[in-house]
């Protein structure tokens, strides 16, 4: 995702991580969330504070994984 004309700054650059995840109880939910974060802001050299992760709950029966729709 690119706002402008041209590529971001290193100061302007905000990844967006959308995580597809069966539902889980909140509390693993904010732990995930901010794993994810840490592992970009890491692995991309930018701070934490410019990741942006949204995590979305798959409904029943929509996903198909080891072998099987679940």
């Amino acid at each position: 995702m690119q706002e402008g004309e041209g590529p971001p700054s290193a100061l302007a650059y905000h990844p967006v991580v959308t995580v597809l995840a069966d539902p889980r109880p909140e509390d693993q939910i904010h732990r995930g969330l901010q794993a994810v974060a840490k592992a970009v802001a890491t692995g991309t050299g930018i701070r934490l504070e410019q990741v942006w992760v949204h995590w979305v709950d798959l409904p029943a029966s929509r996903t198909f994984s080891r072998s099987r729709v679940t």
